[in-house]
């Protein structure tokens, strides 16, 4: 055996090692702290879009996409939206702990034998990551986040259950809903609060505020006779046809969705009967899924008869409520819920949480 081949043979893997070890050690020293934990088979989804790093801590951000809490961060303090390759520039004027994707990813790293990520250096980020993002783009096509678009980032464990504050906020959200109503729309406002009794339904809608709308189609009217019944068994089976005929049918979502069927919708959401308001809810939910349906259910004041239904006591409408939401709040921002809508609905929803359970216990 020739001795030099030998010799060249056993110093090929540690000159490979090296190599591998300096340039990790060239990459630690440009971006201390980063955490990049990226294997070879990590899903596109895990990783950051801003940063392209296995996400520690993601959230959800106001257009539907998940990023690192600290890309975002960088993102809102130099009032930089980055432009993605695979869509539109995201809207970061609010972020949601994304709590799903966290414990997904971390799955993931326990089944890999990985270790956990953890969350990349702020200046890393901000000077070698969006900085260097916002060189790239030419003078003028930037997009530049205005601070009045951005609300308070929602909190994760917030002890604030004070009645006083959600019922002042809830105040400003149906002020500014009786507002966009009554400069954007020609639709009838109604009372926020509907009473209890079913007879009084069809009293609220007198067939004169429709007298200058299209004929109702013959599926139209069948929900809509269900729907302003006096007899609750009426409404429960209307809700549950419309539930069923607008789950997928995108036509019929966008047909079903006419000021008639919603100023009844608007009435049942707030039922004290936990079927009717749960199969409201979840009509709500399909018919928000189209984007012509949103704007228009949000100015008909959805927004805040559906936060209302978060302190029912029916687990269902409320997981249906928060649906409809997170469906509804690009628009809910656009037209200037800037108060943070978010953050009251998910607290709120926590508080509930935190007293039914004490109460059962009791």
């Amino acid at each position: 055996m020739n001795p030099t081949a030998s010799q060249n043979s056993s110093s090929s893997t540690p000159s490979s090692e090296l190599d591998s070890l300096l340039l990790s050690s060239l990459f630690q020293i440009k971006s201390p702290r980063i955490g990049l934990h990226v294997h070879r088979r990590t899903p596109t989804e895990f990783l950051c879009p801003i940063t392209g790093f296995l996400m520690s801590d993601p959230v959800v951000v106001a257009s539907g996409q998940t990023f690192e809490r600290i890309s975002v961060q960088v993102c809102r303090n130099l009032g930089f939206a980055p432009k993605l390759h695979d869509g539109p520039q995201p809207d970061l004027s609010t972020v949601i702990p994304n709590l799903a994707m966290k414990s997904t990813i971390l799955s993931w790293c326990d089944r890999n034998k990985m270790e956990h990520p953890r969350p990349p250096d702020y200046a890393y980020v901000e000077g070698g990551v969006v900085r260097t993002r916002m060189n790239s783009i030419p003078p003028g096509t930037g997009h530049r986040i205005a601070k009045s678009e951005i609300l308070p980032p929602v909190a994760e464990n917030s002890n604030s259950n004070s009645d006083s504050d959600y019922e002042s906020v809830m105040g400003a959200i149906r002020s500014r809903s009786r507002t966009s109503i009554s400069s954007t729309t020609s639709l009838p406002l109604y009372q926020t609060r509907p009473v209890n009794h079913s007879t009084r339904i069809q009293d609220s809608f007198s067939t004169s505020d429709y007298s200058s709308f299209p004929p109702m189609s013959p599926e139209e009217e069948e929900i809509y006779n269900k729907l302003s019944s006096v007899d609750t068994i009426d409404h429960e089976q209307g809700l549950i046809q419309l539930r069923k005929t607008t789950r997928s049918n995108e036509g019929t979502r966008i047909s079903l969705c006419t000021d008639r069927i919603l100023s009844l919708l608007r009435s049942l959401i707030v039922s004290r009967y936990n079927i009717v308001q749960t199969n409201a809810a979840a009509s709500i939910v399909n018919l928000s899924l189209e984007k012509p349906n949103k704007l228009k259910i949000v100015r008909s004041g959805f927004v805040p008869l559906l936060i209302d239904v978060l302190k029912s006591r029916s687990t269902e409408a409320q997981e249906h409520v928060i649906g409809a939401l997170f469906s509804l709040i690009g628009i809910i921002t656009r037209i200037g819920f800037k108060i943070g809508l978010l953050f009251w609905v998910l607290v709120w929803h926590g508080v509930w949480h935190s007293k039914s359970k004490i109460n059962h216990e009791i």
